[in-house]
């Protein structure tokens, strides 16, 4: 009996200790460069060895002239005969934002080969985005499969007048573009990666939140942050914000990039090519078993901005 009576003292002297000693510890993680220094290393290092890698149509633009079956940024979009323009549900017409002709996307896994794919949006301040910006009101994903009669430039500047779009624009003046596709392998950028993991690193070193945006703070001027950002069909996207798969479960199915288009500003000539908002970047996701059924009523549609 005085030997158990012994015991639950000292019992509770070593539970006390390690209380103290994992304070110590926690305290004595200085947040300072060179501890910086080493939790870069580690994220470069899982970063080599498990990043992804994707391939992915990349987008150049010109201003070749157009005919009406051509993948375009703007422009006048292809009509099959007896066909109208998409409207938003309170019958405002949409605008053409961007036309595929799938021919161009040969090689690129999963995606249509032939026909014509098309992106409208509302011809509003928003451009159609809103928080329900998988319901197709305020945009409109179209895939024709095949390439029929369609009306003629003359028929379609009657039957196409969405009014012109001032507010955020997307080309200087409507303009439009032609886009030409060109397959390439990629990959995943090291600051998408660093994002994706800091919080798992950060727990792992049992940092507060003081520490947490200390060491992010410092670790931002480590990373060389690549300018090398486009217009894609599939690959990696990017967006000047966040996400918005990342934090709502919902929008995790929309797992392939279908259409990213980029701001582009024409260093030559003074001016942007297309200019989302405030230079931002507009996207189209798919879930990828849709895509190779080619059925195009399920699109995460987003576009963010500086």
């Amino acid at each position: 009996k005085a030997d158990t009576s012994q015991e639950a003292p000292a019992s509770k002297s070593g539970s006390s200790s390690l209380g103290r000693l994992k304070m110590k510890n926690e305290l004595e993680i200085k947040i300072d460069d060179e501890f910086a220094k080493k939790v870069y290393d580690e994220i470069w290092a899982e970063y080599k060895k498990t990043a992804q890698t994707k391939t992915f149509a990349k987008i150049t633009l010109t201003e070749d002239e157009l005919k009406i079956t051509d993948s375009k940024v703007m422009g006048l979009p292809y009509v099959p005969i007896g066909k109208r323009i998409p409207e938003t549900s309170d019958g405002n017409e949409m605008f053409l934002i961007a036309q595929i002709n799938c021919e161009n996307l040969r090689g690129l896994k999963d995606f249509p080969k032939k026909g014509i794919l098309q992106f409208f949006v509302a011809n509003d301040s928003l451009m159609g985005l809103d928080l329900g910006q998988t319901v197709q009101n305020g945009f409109r994903v179209i895939y024709h499969e095949e390439i029929g009669k369609f009306y003629n430039t003359e028929k379609l500047k009657d039957i196409y007048n969405p009014q012109k779009f001032e507010e955020y624009g997307v080309t200087e003046d409507n303009q439009s573009y032609k886009m030409n596709f060109e397959l390439h392998t990629d990959k995943e950028k090291f600051e998408d990666f660093f994002e994706d993991i800091f919080d798992k690193i950060c727990e792992e070193k049992s940092l507060d939140p003081a520490q947490e945006l200390k060491l992010y703070e410092k670790l931002q001027n480590l990373i060389d942050y690549s300018d090398d950002y486009h217009s894609q069909c599939d690959g990696f996207s990017y967006f000047t914000q966040e996400d918005p798969r990342k934090y709502e479960e919902k929008y995790q199915k929309y797992d392939t990039l279908l259409f990213q288009l980029d701001s582009e500003y024409d260093k030559t000539k003074g001016k942007w090519k297309v200019c989302i908002g405030d230079a931002g970047v507009l996207n189209f996701f798919i879930n990828r078993e849709k895509l190779k059924n080619k059925d195009f009523t399920e699109i995460l549609y987003n576009w963010d901005c500086y």
